[in-house]
């Protein structure tokens, strides 16, 4: 017991996240808008993700809706989520944001689920 103690008490601290490659994306995810590339995915109160999307995406305007392609509820980077935009249009990375530097939510993120492994369906 004592043993297990000393080593709870050594243990380092939780590191924190780090870049992913796929986000699960809840029903009621907000977002808003970083730049021309880049959006913050708020998936709860404290936690927010920064997507990057290639240069080749047209990103909504601030306050419209954001909608993604999702495969069983999950963004998967490296391949194309926004419908409407060219197949050169990809999620490059999908990285946790800090939120003190993170704009507030404005507006929802809307879902279209496919049920499949986008990558599976290239022309999606």
């Amino acid at each position: 017991m004592i043993t297990l103690l000393a080593a709870l008490n050594t243990a380092s601290p939780v590191a924190p996240a780090s870049e992913r490659e796929q986000l699960r994306l809840p029903n009621t995810a907000q977002w808003s808008r970083v730049d021309g590339s880049h959006v913050a995915i708020w998936t709860g109160r404290q936690e927010a993700w920064l997507l990057t999307f290639s240069k080749h995406c047209t990103l909504p305007q601030t306050g419209q809706v954001l909608v993604l392609h999702t495969s069983h509820g999950h963004l998967q980077r490296g391949l194309p989520v926004l419908p409407d935009n060219a197949k050169a249009c990809k999620l490059e990375r999908i990285a946790p944001a800090v939120l003190s530097d993170t704009p507030a939510p404005t507006g929802k993120v809307q879902r279209i689920d496919h049920g499949t492994d986008l990558a599976s369906h290239p022309s999606r």
